[in-house]
């Protein structure tokens, strides 16, 4: 894999990115270890047919992805041990395959982050940025985290990660 490009450009829209600090991550026990590959792409789920630019927000947003690789992780896995007992309430019969607990340790064999989404909307000079993470105990529907800057916006499922509406949302709140 090469090393990531400094800065994204119109032609990587969609690129693979090594974020070491997500390797050995897995969704599984069985699932093999993640390398910390990852792809990111750029608009979510409103990108603009034609939009050809990527604006100063979304390479900012690109930088603060790799430079705070290891606070994001932190952030994103905290977030998620925080939610967990909702998570696995959701789950009703299927809670056999949930740990009754986890801990920022344990949560290593059960998630793995899979792609970034940097969204149009953006705050401060920064787009928001939805981390979406394959999970043990939904293949199908996985763990999706939004976020702004440091900040973790909402865990929910792999939706979570593409909706611009929850950036839009957390947008008027502010």
């Amino acid at each position: 894999m090469r090393n990531n490009p400094a800065r994204l450009t119109v032609a990587e829209g969609e690129l693979d990115v090594r974020l070491a600090v997500w390797a050995g991550f897995r969704a599984g026990k069985r699932a093999k270890p993640s390398k910390g590959d990852v792809c990111v792409s750029v608009g979510g789920d409103a990108m603009v047919e034609d939009d050809d630019e990527i604006t100063a927000e979304q390479h900012t947003a690109y930088r603060t992805i790799l430079d705070d690789a290891d606070a994001m992780q932190h952030a994103i896995v905290d977030a998620i041990v925080l939610e967990y007992p909702k998570i696995r309430a959701k789950y009703n019969g299927f809670q056999m395959q949930m740990p009754a607990q986890i801990d920022a340790t344990s949560i290593r064999d059960l998630i793995e982050l899979t792609s970034i989404s940097i969204h149009n909307v953006h705050a401060d000079g920064v787009a928001y940025v939805g981390y979406s993470l394959a999970c043990a105990w939904d293949s199908e529907h996985s763990v999706g985290v939004m976020t702004h800057g440091r900040r973790v916006v909402e865990v929910g499922g792999a939706d979570t990660a593409i909706l611009a509406w929850i950036a839009e949302r957390d947008l008027e709140r502010r």
